[in-house]
């Protein structure tokens, strides 16, 4: 009986294959979504933010956060440069860090 089942398998596997390539191909259909730039609020240190945060990510990372405290943010920026490799330069930081904490804070 196992001798006639696995052939049997075998002859539906290549069918369903063959099939499958036999069958015309349907129409793919695209749609483009509109381009929406999210803009950051205005304040000191915002163009910073933009330009040495923009690097490695968008800005929707930012406006869709909870609103930390200040100190928070200043970790967030801190664990941006040592994990991640944030191009960030020191005389920058605090800058950055009091925007965001100003703009998307508690």
């Amino acid at each position: 009986m196992k001798t006639i089942i696995i052939p049997l398998l075998l002859a539906l596997a290549a069918t369903a294959v063959a099939a499958e390539t036999d069958a015309p191909r349907s129409t793919i259909h695209a749609i483009t979504l509109p381009k929406v730039a999210t803009q950051l609020k205005p304040g000191p240190g915002r163009e910073k933010v933009q330009g040495y945060c923009g690097v490695c990510h968008s800005v929707d990372y930012i406006v869709m956060q909870p609103p930390f405290a200040k100190e928070k943010w200043g970790e967030i920026v801190a664990k941006m440069i040592k994990a991640f490799g944030a191009p960030i330069p020191k005389d920058a930081r605090e800058e950055i860090v009091g925007y965001l904490g100003t703009a998307y804070g508690k």
